[in-house]
Formats: structure tokens, C-alpha cells, sequence
């Protein structure tokens, strides 16, 4: 896995969060909101704040960062289960992954900000940092070493055990399409995400090293051995990720691909590849 890189052509987030949601949010690594943030990215970070009101003893505010995955509507059965007796207080949940726990949490009036923290005083539940704050509280990050912190909990176990549940909810299920000016195919971005993180670091296909993007990701693309217009399944055992030139190889090249239940034999242009299914039990 790689390190908790952030770049400031994205954004830094604060989500604000009661004493009683700040553990379940921790957790399940997931908040919930009225409304949706716009103009987020897969990667952000974020700042979980944990009300001053509902600080016990010598607690700070900022305790966690954790980096943003998916914003997406919520269901009453997820906000029951999640942060039980508030059944349709909320319409979005955010996603999140890679959770660090701060060694030296922070408060971001006294450490870091000063009296340019009241910009931040409305927020009930999430808001967007400016630049010149975020410049500074990046600073802070670094000066503690935090941003090369590991996640809190096994990255790669959690990945799979939510893969293998989006397999369960998605293998069975017809490949939808959606009526726009086009027809066009409905995917399931949340199981293209996490298998990118189970294989960060090369191609499945040629074993190439995947490019870095500016905000220090690696970049990797998913393809669907059977296609989905076709009806192939969404799961993951009919998945590979690639770098970009092996995935358009694979849909321009001359391709022959025999399955079996543990691989595919790929050839193109006549050279021959074995890529390993990514079979989540």
C-alpha cells in the first residue's frame, strides 16, 4: 500500500461530528449528511472533528484523518444500522479509508489557525477548508510526521471483506442500463475503487508498475473480461485492473481470452499473459 499522500490541487475537508456518532463514524469509516458536498474527489482528505461541546477532559477537536472514497444516497436500513434511532435524519453517506489516529490530537484555533478557525464555527456537519488554512494545517500534518502515518487497521483484509460483499449484492444481479441521450451501462463504481486499492501497485496483465498522478496515487483502469453490454457480471472474478495501455490493448489489439476458474490466458498480438481472477471469498 502506498502512503498517505494528499496534494493541494484537491481538497482538504472538516467533518464535524457529535459524541455520540464520533465513534460509529471512526469504526465503519463512514458519516452522514442532509446534504451532498460537491466538487469532492476520490482521495481527499479529511479532518473528523469531534464537537467542542462534547469534548470530555483534556480531548482535542481533530483526532482522525481519513480520506474520502464515495458520496452516495443513503438508505434508512444503512443510517438504523450505523447511528441507530436517527431513521431518515439523513440522505447521504460518505464513504471513507485509510483512518489514522492522531499520536498528538489538535485543536484548530490553538494549534493551527488562531482566530481564522470562526470561518469554521457554522458548520454542523461538513464544510470545505480555504487554500491559505489548508496550506497551514497541511504544514502542521507535516511537522508531526502525520501524513506518513499508516492506516489503523489492516488495509487490504477490510478491502476484501467489503469487496465480498458488493460481490454478493452484484453477481446475481442483471447488468442495468440507464436511458439518457444514449443508452448507457449503470456500474458500480464502490467495487472499481476498492479492487484499484487491493492491486495499487502494478498492472494485471504485463506487471508494469502503474503511473503516479499529481496527488501521488497510482493510476490503473478495470476491465471486464466478459463485457457488461454484453451481460458480463460485475463482480470482481470478472475483473482485472490495468495499466491504461494494457486496457486498450485489450479492446483494439487482435484477443484471444480462455478462462478457467483461477485465470485467464490473455494473448494479444499473439503474446501470451496469465492474470490470476480476483476470486474474494
Amino acid at each position: 500500500m502506498y502512503d498517505f499522500e494528499f496534494s493541494l490541487c484537491e481538497k482538504m475537508y472538516i467533518f464535524k461530528t457529535s459524541g455520540e456518532t464520533f465513534e460509529s463514524v471512526i469504526k465503519n469509516q463512514k458519516h452522514a449528511f442532509k446534504g451532498k458536498p460537491k466538487d469532492w474527489k476520490i482521495g481527499e482528505l479529511v479532518l473528523v472533528s469531534k464537537n467542542m461541546k462534547d469534548l470530555r477532559g483534556d480531548e482535542k477537536q481533530i483526532q482522525y484523518i481519513m480520506k474520502i472514497e464515495d458520496i452516495r444516497e443513503a438508505t434508512d436500513d444503512e443510517i438504523e444500522k450505523y447511528w441507530p434511532g436517527n431513521k431518515g435524519r439523513w440522505k447521504y453517506i460518505v464513504d471513507c479509508y485509510d483512518t489514522v489516529k492522531l499520536d498528538d490530537s489538535f485543536n484548530l484555533k490553538d494549534d493551527v489557525l488562531g482566530s481564522e478557525v470562526k470561518r469554521y464555527d457554522p458548520i454542523v456537519t461538513f464544510g470545505k477548508i480555504k487554500q491559505e488554512h489548508e496550506i497551514k494545517i497541511r504544514d502542521f500534518l507535516d511537522s508531526m510526521n502525520i501524513l506518513k502515518k499508516k492506516p489503523i487497521e489492516e488495509e487490504e483484509k477490510r478491502i476484501k471483506e467489503e469487496l465480498s460483499k458488493l460481490n454478493d449484492e452484484y453477481k446475481n444481479k442483471d447488468t442495468k442500463k440507464k436511458e439518457s441521450v444514449s443508452t448507457r451501462i449503470e456500474r458500480n463504481p464502490r467495487l472499481v475503487t476498492k479492487l484499484k486499492k487491493l492491486h495499487p501497485n502494478k498492472c494485471q496483465i504485463c506487471s508494469r508498475k502503474h503511473f503516479l498522478k499529481e496527488s501521488g496515487e497510482p493510476y490503473s483502469e478495470v476491465h471486464h473480461i466478459n463485457e457488461l453490454s454484453k451481460g458480463g457480471s460485475q463482480a470482481t472474478n470478472n475483473c482485472l485492473v490495468l495499466c491504461s495501455t494494457c486496457h486498450r490493448k485489450l479492446h483494439y489489439a487482435s484477443v484471444e481470452i480462455n478462462e478457467s476458474d483461477e485465470d485467464f490466458e490473455i494473448i494479444i498480438n499473439g503474446e501470451s499473459y496469465t492474470s490470476e481472477r480476483n476470486i474474494i471469498s
